[in-house]
């Protein structure tokens, strides 16, 4: 008979579906991406603002110096440029840092999110390492596809502004969208291959040595020690007795 399905309060299913919600977004991989992605979408409107008041400098005036006014409005996409890389790398890694520290650290304070989290996805478990370690590891491999990223921002940014006539800060968007979208794919790439390392070494680490009783019921017979000076193993006269699993049996072979 097919089981009958227990209606639901809508409480209860807010409850399911948050809980289904925290243990997605428990998945470091999950997290990881969301935090960056948030933390450059968050650093974006302060490092607009610091585009847009950098463009009215540039236009007023304010400069007393005709030589240097000159300079500055015959250079002023590529000063733009720069006053927008100094101040998403200030605004975004402390964003960043804060959201790292809720998602995989605050969690452990919080009873109802520890439960849902995932064993075994997070590398070296997130619970045990300190935060700062942690993510001082993500900071790296962003360090690492930084290059590319502010390359194709501000590359995107020039070209927009330059060959398209954009405006600064819509500049500043584009880019942003060309660049975040490509460097994401990547390192998400990047963390799966180092996630299905992980699970690899996990899995050799928990495998029994030779001659232990693993608890599959396998029964891995002992090779014997090996001869001095060589490679091989040392003839037998007689085999050795196999391991078998489980505890040692009192009842004596006759």
């Amino acid at each position: 008979m097919p089981r009958r399905r227990t209606a639901q309060t809508p409480r209860a299913y807010h409850r399911i579906m948050f809980a289904n919600v925290v243990a997605w977004y428990a998945r470091r991989i999950v997290n990881v991406n969301i935090n960056i992605v948030l933390a450059g979408v968050l650093a974006l409107f302060p490092v607009l603002g610091v585009v847009r008041v950098t463009e009215w400098f540039l236009s007023s005036g304010l400069v007393k110096s005709d030589k240097i006014q000159a300079r500055l409005q015959a250079h002023h996409q590529v000063v733009i440029s720069a006053v927008t890389l100094v101040s998403d790398i200030i605004f975004d890694v402390g964003i960043y840092f804060v959201l790292h520290w809720l998602a995989n650290h605050a969690g452990k304070r919080i009873p109802a999110m520890v439960e849902q989290r995932i064993e075994g996805v997070a590398d070296a478990a997130v619970e045990s390492v300190p935060f700062f370690k942690d993510a001082a590891k993500i900071q790296l491999q962003r360090a690492v596809l930084s290059p590319l990223l502010y390359i194709l921002w501000l590359g995107s940014q020039f070209v927009f502004m330059n060959m398209f006539e954009w405006t600064a800060v819509w500049a500043t968007v584009g880019g942003f969208c060309i660049a975040i979208g490509t460097v994401r794919t990547i390192h998400t790439f990047w963390m799966l291959r180092e996630e299905r390392r992980v699970r690899v070494k996990c899995f050799l680490a928990k495998l029994p040595k030779s001659g232990e009783a693993p608890s599959c019921g396998i029964i891995i017979p002992d090779r014997g020690p090996t001869l001095p000076g060589g490679n091989g193993h040392a003839p037998l006269s007689a085999p050795s007795p196999a391991k078998p699993c489980g505890p040692a049996s009192s009842t004596p072979v006759e």
